[in-house]
């Protein structure tokens, strides 16, 4: 877990990873995970669909 006490901290960690290694899919996963289990489902569904191209 990258910052499970700040939500926003962890989400700048992950877009600075991302900027940094955008192919690894962990990254994209994570990223993936926090909009989920926040329910932006339309952000989600765009983060799912560009991991799998």
């Amino acid at each position: 877990e990258l910052v499970p006490q700040d939500l926003w901290a962890a989400k700048a960690w992950l877009i600075t990873a991302r900027s940094l290694y955008p192919a690894d899919f962990n990254i994209q996963y994570e990223m993936y995970t926090i909009e989920r289990n926040a329910e932006r489902t339309a952000t989600a569904g765009r983060l799912l669909y560009d991991m799998f191209i």
